[in-house]
């Protein structure tokens, strides 16, 4: 049995080994923030799976937005949904038509539900644009999903 002695040292150490941590979990974890980048270029028509590729992008969509939760902050940015004859404007054809603010799961599958795959594949362009769309905020988690 331990005596009175040995218990003085261990009872401070055990105290913070228990209480110090607690801090640490209920901090607050930093804001976030996700821009979806989703691919409409001509080769999303191609088949996958007895249905299209598309097809199968949109339902990864809407698997995604059923596991965001609501209070972060989602954009949506599309590439390759319209066929240009001018290769310059088709190396161009990424356009941000959710910007990033409080995510609306409705008005995001809609707008992917709509789409209709034609053009190129800038995603290069694209990814580079989507790096561009966050917050400067260095205390914001940013992810960007390609889908």
């Amino acid at each position: 049995m331990a005596d009175s002695k040995s218990l003085k040292w261990i009872f401070p150490f055990l105290l913070f080994a228990f209480v110090a941590p607690l801090p640490l979990a209920f901090a607050e974890d930093p804001p976030a923030q996700i821009e979806i980048v989703f691919d409409a270029s001509g080769s999303m028509n191609e088949p996958s799976g007895g249905t299209t590729k598309l097809a199968v992008a949109k339902e990864a969509l809407r698997s995604l937005a059923d596991e965001i939760s609501p209070d972060t902050q989602v954009g949506l940015r599309i590439f390759g949904k319209t066929a240009f004859a001018d290769y310059n404007q088709s190396c161009q054809d990424s356009l941000l038509v959710m910007p990033i603010k409080a995510f609306d799961k409705e008005k995001m599958i809609a707008q992917v539900e709509a789409i209709s795959a034609h053009g190129s594949t800038p995603l290069g362009y694209s990814l580079q644009l989507a790096a561009q769309d966050f917050s400067p905020s260095s205390e914001t988690k940013k992810t960007i999903v390609l889908i």
